[in-house]
């Protein structure tokens, strides 16, 4: 009781000192508004917040937020190729970027993926939306979305800010920022580049990393305010990312004794003794089933099969000679990815000098550009043997133009009106890639190998026992979305 009277003078005497709480604006709206006084389900992070918490992307930030994960998993591929992003368990399995139900957008600019490689501190802020409540931001946005915004350059002051963080396994998160006025009052700049990477926690049985991640960043933003009712803001970012294999593997057997449940390690076939035998009525041309684990993982394994972190020459050259190319698509000679995004916005606010209903509202014209090129390279057995490796080269283009009117916040009416358009493209071979089947094809019979030439009509070297190349570069998928809302 004493404790509790005495937190309570605190209390009261902070706020007889007007003591408050700060005030966060958000814009997930497509209106300045503040966060305490918005009907929505919103959670959002400013600068310093993001600080507090050592959130270095949206994957650890979103730990902090309920009824949002984010993972550098997709479709059960681990590493940073799909990304998935869910809101109150509402996910999608669909590896096509404009088909997810919850999507990210970057300055209101729509990003098709490449989420995970955008560390937070050049952000002034990002806003989640969870719910329906999102739909007006675009397309995809049916259980959610989250916005990052880019940081304003200061037309007054200048600054900068540089952060360093390293740690074990060859951790390191290194950024520099500048900004200040180029003409006081008028216009500002803000430079920021970014460098990340980890050499891996894992290293697999050829020696090399899992879990290797580089990402190299640089943004320039230009802010311009030529009257005191015209406010222009133009942004461009550059990013890459090369990494390694991911940290994933298989948990199984001695190998030799797949399938056969001879040491007790997995279990499947301990539960139905039958299933050996209905696998061999079905497939008598097939070695023993590669195995499986049923329920509570065992303990005491002796045997962790893990993935392929280099590729022959031979499975190089049929990637970069054989396989019918897109010349936009970005070459990888090792298991892992590579990726190269573009993107540049400009967002113009006008304060119309009008009165009556008129009365504070704002004209916003808002464009955007990005280009993503991304290759993988995975093992689909996670075997150290040289098998079943695919390659999926992707190229995702987008354009999205906004123009909008809204009324003045302080009006007893409220309201918006305004058309968007949203123009993509989409480059992928899907359906496993461009697969290449090796020793064995992750099974323990060899398998038979057939004639390339008769089934492709041209002459394929290099390839031993089979191969399934494409005989098309990947297909292009077009659409545009016009909207009024």
């Amino acid at each position: 009781l004493v404790a509790l009277f005495v937190a309570t003078l605190g209390i009261q005497e902070a706020a007889a000192q007007g003591l408050t709480v700060e005030e966060i604006v958000v814009t997930a709206r497509k209106r300045s508004e503040s966060l305490q006084d918005i009907p929505v389900a919103i959670s959002a992070f400013t600068a310093d917040q993001m600080r507090v918490t050592g959130a270095a992307n949206l994957v650890e930030l979103s730990k902090f937020t309920p009824g949002i994960q984010f993972n550098e998993q997709g479709v059960q591929e681990p590493g940073r190729f799909y990304t998935a992003i869910r809101f109150r368990g509402l996910g999608s399995e669909i590896k096509e970027p404009f088909g997810q139900v919850g999507s990210a957008f970057l300055d209101g600019i729509y990003l098709s993926s490449g989420v995970s490689s955008l560390g937070t501190e050049n952000f002034e802020r990002v806003e989640v939306v969870k719910g329906p409540s999102s739909a007006w931001l675009g397309r995809s946005t049916f259980a959610g979305a989250v916005n990052l915004i880019t940081r304003t350059p200061s037309t007054t002051e200048y600054s900068g800010r540089l952060t360093a963080k390293y740690a074990e396994d060859g951790v390191y998160d290194v950024s520099l920022s500048h900004e200040g006025p180029i003409a006081v009052d008028k216009l500002a700049y803000r430079v920021f580049v970014q460098g990340y990477g980890t050499d891996g926690q894992y290293t697999a049985s050829d020696g090399g990393a899992l879990g290797k991640e580089r990402t190299d960043t640089a943004s320039a933003t230009l802010y311009a305010t030529p009257t005191d009712d015209l406010r222009i803001k133009i942004n461009g970012i550059y990013a890459k990312d090369n990494d390694g294999a991911p940290a994933g593997l298989l948990i199984s057997g001695p190998e030799g004794l797949r399938g056969m449940n001879t040491t007790g390690i997995t279990n499947c076939f301990a539960q139905n003794p039958t299933w050996p035998t209905l696998f061999k009525q079905n497939n008598p041309t097939l070695g023993n089933l590669t195995d499986f684990v049923c329920g509570q993982i065992p303990t005491g394994l002796d045997y962790l099969v893990d993935t392929n972190t280099t590729i022959t020459p031979d499975f190089i050259n049929y990637w970069n000679n054989i396989v019918p190319q897109n010349s936009s698509a970005l070459k990888t000679n090792s298991v892992g990815l590579t990726r190269k995004q573009r993107r540049a916005s400009i967002n113009i606010d006008y304060d119309l000098p009008f009165d009556g209903v008129m009365s504070g509202s704002t004209l916003t014209l808002l464009a955007g550009y990005g280009k993503e090129q991304v290759t993988s390279i995975r093992d689909f057995d996670i075997t150290p043997v040289a098998n079943w490796l695919s390659r999926d080269p992707q190229i995702v283009k987008t354009k999205q133009y906004e123009a909008r009117l809204a009324s003045g916040q302080d009006n007893p009416l409220t309201w918006l009106l305004g058309v968007s358009l949203f123009d993509a493209s989409f480059s992928s071979q899907f359906s496993g890639g461009e697969v290449i089947v090796g020793a064995d094809g992750g099974l323990s019979a060899v398998l038979n190998s057939f004639d390339l030439d008769a089934l492709l009509g041209r002459t394929v070297d290099g390839i031993c026992p089979c191969g399934f190349p494409p005989l098309d570069p990947p297909p292009l998928n077009k659409g545009k979305t016009f909207g009024v809302f």
